[in-house]
C-alpha cells in the first residue's frame, strides 16, 4: 500500500457543531431520510481514502448520505465508531476528531453545462443557470460548457460569478441537434476526484436543458456506466422531454419544469443539494494504538444508525509499520526528519502561514490557547485540529514569541515567530510537455526551456504527483531551510532520469549535484541505485540554501520525489515546513 508522508498530524481542539439543513429535495419523504422537520436516521458510508500519517494517526476520508444518496451534513464526531483489529477505539485516548469541508482545503468543481441547440429556450434556461451561479459556494468552481450538436468549453473553472453571468448572457442559439450522451460522457472524463491529506476535490455537472439527445452517438446505457460516483443533477424544461432517459443521466436528481418560475425554484434547490453533499464529507482522525504491522483492520460505523444493509459501515486496512511512539508533550510541525519539531517558524511580511499543533500523552482532550508577545510583530488565530494561522505584520527580521497551551493536560511551549521578505511553505514547480526522450538533455536542450514552461505551480513539498502524462520535463526550484545545524543526507527517486542540485549558499550559481536517478526508479524507491543517496552534508540552521532538481519523463509512469534525513532524524520527503519559494529568473 503506498502512504503518502505529508506533515499533517491534526489534533482535536475543540468539538465543532454542524447545523443541518431542511432537505429540498424532489423526492418523497420517507422516516428514515428524513423530511422538512425532522433529520435523517438512516446512513450509507462511503470511504473514499485512508491516509495513515506520522507519528500515528489515521485520517478517513469520508461521505455520509442517506438511503437516497443525499448528503448527511449533521453528524458530530461522538457519532462515529472505530475498530482497530475487531477493538473498539477509545474517542478519548485516541483523541478522535473530525473536521468538515470549511476546515479543509476544499474545492468543489462543477460543470454547468447549458443547451444551446437551435430552437431551444435558451432566455430561459439562462436565466436558470445565472440564478444557480449567483448561490456560488466560497468553495466551489464553476466552468460553463455549452451543449448541441458538440461539447464546448466557453469559461473554466472559477470563483468569479461576473465573469459566469457575463458569459451566460452573452451565449447564442447553436446548430440544429443535440448530443446529450455524447457531451456527458466527455465531461465526466475530463476531471478527477482527489482525496489527499492536504486538498479534496469532488466533481459535479449540472445540466440545464430544454432537447432530448438526437444524435445517438452513444446509448444511454453507456451514459449510465460513466455516471458511477458521479454528481449529475439535470434541470430540463418542457413537457416533451423524455424523462426516463434524463432521470438515469441524473445521478442525484433529474428536475422537469414546465415554465421559467419552477426552473429558476429547480436552479436553487439543485445548488443546496449540490452543497449539502459537499457538507456530508467528513475527515475523521484518530491516534492509533497499532505499531509496525503491514495489515492493520479498520470498521468505521454511525452510532443509532437504523440501517443494517450494504454500506452501513466500511471495512480497510491500513500499514503502521512506520507508526513511532512521541514521548508527551506539545509539539509544532513534528516530523521524521526533526522529530522534536519546530521551536522556530519564518513567515513572510503581511502574509500568512499554518502552522500545525500536536498534543501527545494527555489523559484528556487537548483545549488549546495561543497568545503572542507582541501583536505589532504578528497575530495568530487558532483553527480546527490543531491548526493555527500566524500572519506577519511587523519589518523583516523582526521576532516575538509564540505561546501555546494545552490547558486541559497542563502543557505549555513557546516557540520563535521571525518575519521573512520571502514565502515559506512552498516550492516552485515547471514542467515543459511534449518533449520526447529519457535523458535530462532532452529537456535542457528543448529551445523553450528554461524561458516558456507549460506551466508552473507552487508545491507544499518536494514531491510531483504520480503518473499523470507522457513526453514531458520538469524543474523544481526554491530554498532549504534546514531545522537544526549538522549533516544531512539526501534521497531522490523518479521515472525517468533525473537529478538533485545543492548550493553551498542561497545562490543557484555555487550549486552542485549531490545524487541523481540514472535510469528510472518507483515512487519514492530510494535506494534502487546507489547514486541516489547523497553523502552527508554539513548544514547550518538560519541559513537558506538554493536547491534545484531537473526531470526528464518519456512514457510509462512517471514521479519525482526528494528526501531528507538529519542527526538523530528518520528520512522523509521534504516538506514545506523547510522550504520557500525561488524568486528570482
Amino acid at each position: 500500500m503506498r502512504i503518502k508522508s505529508l506533515f499533517i498530524f491534526v489534533i482535536l481542539a475543540s468539538l465543532f457543531t454542524f447545523c443541518s439543513k431542511k432537505d429540498d429535495t424532489v423526492i418523497t419523504p420517507t422516516p428514515t431520510n428524513g423530511n422538512g422537520d425532522t433529520e435523517a436516521t438512516a446512513f450509507t458510508l462511503k470511504l473514499h481514502k485512508i491516509h495513515p500519517q506520522l507519528p500515528n494517526s489515521v485520517v478517513s476520508l469520508l461521505q455520509v448520505t442517506d438511503l437516497d444518496n443525499k448528503g448527511v451534513n449533521f453528524l458530530l464526531a461522538d457519532r462515529f465508531l472505530i475498530f482497530e483489529n475487531n477493538v473498539k477505539v477509545d474517542p478519548v485516548k485516541a483523541n478522535v476528531f473530525l473536521m468538515k469541508k470549511n476546515d479543509l482545503n476544499y474545492t468543489a468543481k462543477t460543470k454547468l453545462m447549458i443547451d444551446i441547440n437551435a430552437g431551444t429556450n435558451l432566455a430561459v434556461l439562462k436565466k436558470g443557470a445565472i440564478e444557480f451561479i449567483k448561490k456560488i459556494d466560497f468553495q466551489q468552481e464553476i466552468a460553463l460548457y455549452t451543449l448541441a450538436d458538440t461539447y464546448a468549453k466557453i469559461v473554466d473553472f472559477t470563483r468569479d460569478t461576473d465573469v459566469l453571468i457575463a458569459a451566460v448572457e452573452a451565449l447564442q442559439e447553436g446548430n440544429a441537434g443535440m448530443d446529450l450522451y455524447g457531451s456527458i460522457i466527455k465531461a465526466n472524463g475530463e476531471e478527477k476526484e482527489e482525496y489527499t491529506v492536504d486538498n479534496i476535490q469532488q466533481n459535479s455537472v449540472v445540466i440545464f436543458t430544454d432537447s432530448n439527445d438526437d444524435k445517438g452517438s452513444h446509448p444511454i446505457e453507456f451514459v449510465h456506466a460513466a455516471n458511477m460516483s458521479r454528481q449529475i443533477y439535470v434541470i430540463g424544461l418542457g413537457s416533451s422531454l423524455n424523462a426516463s432517459a434524463l432521470g438515469q443521466i441524473g445521478t442525484k436528481s433529474f428536475y422537469q419544469a414546465t415554465d421559467e418560475a419552477t426552473l429558476i425554484q429547480y436552479a436553487d434547490k439543485v445548488q443546496t443539494n449540490l452543497l449539502k453533499y459537499a457538507n456530508s464529507f467528513y475527515w475523521l482522525s484518530y491516534f492509533s494504538a497499532e505499531r509496525g504491522g503491514a495489515s492493520e483492520e479498520i470498521k468505521i460505523s454511525i452510532a443509532g444508525n437504523t440501517y443494517s444493509g450494504a454500506g452501513s459501515e466500511v471495512f480497510t486496512t491500513f500499514e503502521s509499520t512506520s507508526f513511532v511512539d512521541v514521548e508527551n508533550g506539545l509539539y509544532v510541525n513534528w516530523s521524521y526528519s526533526n522529530p522534536t519539531g519546530v521551536d522556530l517558524v519564518m513567515v513572510m511580511l503581511n502574509k500568512s502561514r499554518t502552522i500545525q499543533v500536536m498534543s501527545m500523552g494527555g489523559a484528556k482532550i487537548p483545549v488549546f490557547n495561543y497568545s503572542v508577545s507582541d501583536p505589532a510583530v504578528a497575530t495568530v488565530a487558532g483553527g480546527a485540529g490543531g491548526r493555527l494561522s500566524i500572519y506577519a505584520k511587523g519589518s523583516d527580521g523582526q521576532e516575538c514569541k509564540l505561546i501555546i497551551k494545552d490547558t486541559a493536560n497542563g502543557l505549555t511551549k513557546e516557540i520563535t515567530i521571525r518575519v521573512v521578505s520571502f514565502q515559506m511553505g512552498v516550492v516552485l514547480y515547471e514542467w515543459w510537455e511534449n518533449i520526447s526522450g529519457t535523458a535530462i538533455g532532452d529537456l535542457t536542450k528543448n529551445p523553450r526551456y528554461p524561458d516558456n514552461p507549460t506551466g508552473t505551480k507552487e508545491l507544499t513539498k518536494w514531491e510531483i504527483d504520480v503518473d499523470k502524462m507522457d513526453n514531458y520535463g520538469t524543474r523544481m526550484r526554491g530554498f532549504l531551510h534546514p531545522p537544526s545545524t549538522g549533516k544531512y543526507t539526501f534521497w531522490i527517486s523518479s521515472d525517468d532520469l533525473s537529478e538533485l542540485w545543492l548550493s553551498t549558499d542561497d545562490k543557484p550559481e555555487n550549486k552542485v549535484q549531490i545524487c541523481k536517478v540514472a535510469s528510472w526508479t518507483g515512487s519514492r524507491e530510494w535506494t534502487k541505485e546507489t547514486n541516489q543517496q547523497s553523502k552527508a552534508i554539513t548544514l547550518e540552521a538560519g541559513k537558506h540554501y538554493y536547491m534545484e532538481t531537473l526531470h526528464k519523463e518519456g512514457t510509462g509512469g512517471d514521479n519525482l520525489a526528494v528526501a531528507w534525513q538529519g542527526e538523530g532524524g528518520k528520512r522523509e520527503v521534504i516538506g514545506g515546513d523547510y522550504l520557500s519559494l525561488w524568486i528570482g529568473n
